[in-house]
């Protein structure tokens, strides 16, 4: 329940800010748009404006120009309109004094206009949030007839129109965040059913998930409970002869007995939690380091660490002579073989053999991915063997053939189970072919 109402507060969040998110931008990309096409429009009107009064004014006399100039600033008084002598000295302006104002010749508009005919010029004033677009024309006589029109700058724009804006994108936002938490809750609905079993309208592309979540969740909890029945044998065997011993019960031939086996008992135990502790971490996916290297070197170091054992057991490793480089993680393989090889002793008949071969198997016969070759190693033994009933089950947590054997043999049940996890972990196949009182054979192909 408390990770579905993250998940939903998760979504709920990212949907919201998301919206948002597109709300503020496409009211600022609408606002650039339509502040474009305003200022494109009052260039074009100061232009078409400029050309209109630069012919009225070239075709009527010096002494009524200025007049005319002033009755068309009359009408039209959201234009400036400025009339400018050839040296740059203001001779009109309709929003200005002209004795007031300075010479104009080092205006950008004024001197395009003498240049070229015609000039313009935009000029943005921080004061006030707007900006002024000039423009000029060259008359017959040599004067410049400049007209202007002040406009908001975008950000004044935007500002004026903020509370309207402003009102607009709250309303939009309430809205988007009711349908938001509804669409939320719709997306989680299926989810939430899946949880708690019902599958009616769970997404069909969750099934899967649900269906390996549960079968991992059954796993968990039947690796719990195999761990504490498991931890529970020993510690009482350990407790009750510690009981015995306190108590006085037990008969001084027998205290070296005793001793002997809570220390086996001890022992089996401590295996126990490692082996525990070692498919938790393998559980984790942990990663492997590949490298290049002579799997013969890590099959003689197995050897050498198990040789006391197969000695006291009085059973014979051998090796084949064959030199094989694997691409794997060196130590995984030697846990990997070592758990092999250690079951080889272990299970293996007096005066028996345990033999690790090395090659390369044709890909062609099971491969998925087409012929080619990969390595394969193969742990042989002459022992005990496992019946034909077990074998599909031998890699499972826990799982063993003889329950008597194994206690005998200090086996946890957890040494297959490891392997087929390094091998997994290295892109490895596992197989085992077996015989009751032949042997075993256990093949990693890579």
């Amino acid at each position: 329940m408390t990770k579905t109402l993250s998940m939903r507060r998760t979504i709920y969040r990212r949907i919201a800010a998301v919206v948002l998110a597109s709300i503020i931008g496409v009211s600022l990309l609408f606002t650039a748009l339509l502040y474009r096409e305003i200022v494109n429009q009052v260039h074009d009107d100061v232009r078409s404006r400029d050309q209109l009064i630069a012919g009225i004014a070239d075709q009527t006399d010096d002494r009524d120009v200025l007049a005319t100039l002033g009755h068309l600033a009359a009408t039209s008084s959201t234009y400036r309109i400025t009339l400018i002598a050839a040296d740059g000295t203001p001779l009109f302006d309709s929003q200005a004094k002209v004795a007031t104002m300075g010479n104009h010749a080092n205006r950008p508009e004024f001197i395009a206009a003498r240049a070229s005919g015609t000039g313009q010029a935009t000029r943005f004033s921080a004061t006030i949030g707007k900006e002024t677009y000039y423009y000029a024309k060259l008359l017959r006589d040599g004067r410049v007839l400049r007209v202007a029109e002040t406009t908001s700058t975008i950000y004044g724009m935007w500002l004026r129109q903020l509370p309207w804006v402003g009102g607009v994108l709250v309303v939009v936002l309430l809205i988007s965040l009711v349908v938001t938490r509804r669409l939320t809750r719709s997306l989680i609905r299926p989810i939430t059913e899946g949880d708690t079993g019902d599958r009616t309208n769970i997404y069909e592309e969750l099934a899967p998930f649900l269906a390996e979540r549960e079968e991992a969740d059954k796993l968990r909890r039947q690796f719990s409970a195999n761990v504490s029945h498991e931890l529970k044998t020993p510690l009482t065997s350990i407790v009750g002869r510690a009981e015995l011993l306190e108590n006085g019960l037990v008969k001084p031939d027998d205290v070296k007995a005793f001793g002997a086996s809570i220390r086996t008992e001890g022992q089996r135990l401590l295996e126990l939690i490692e082996d525990v502790m070692r498919i938790s971490q393998l559980d984790e996916d942990s990663r492997p380091r590949l490298q290049p290297f002579q799997a013969s070197g890590v099959i003689a170091e197995v050897f050498k660490s198990l040789a006391d054992k197969a000695q006291r057991a009085r059973v014979q490793l051998v090796a084949s002579d064959d030199e094989l480089e694997l691409y794997a993680d060196r130590n995984m393989m030697f846990e990997l073989l070592y758990n092999l090889v250690d079951n080889a002793i272990k299970y293996n008949r007096t005066d028996g053999t345990g033999k690790v071969t090395i090659r390369t198997w044709p890909g062609d016969e099971w491969s998925e991915t087409g012929p080619g070759a990969g390595p394969v190693i193969e742990v042989i033994d002459t022992g005990i063997g496992i019946p034909d009933s077990d074998q599909e089950r031998v890699f499972e947590r826990f799982y063993r053939v003889d329950h008597s054997r194994s206690k005998e043999t200090g086996g946890t049940g957890l040494g297959l189970s490891i392997v087929k996890h390094l091998a997994a972990q290295q892109g490895a196949e596992v197989e085992l072919e077996s015989e009751p009182d032949v042997g075993t054979t256990v093949r990693i192909k890579f």
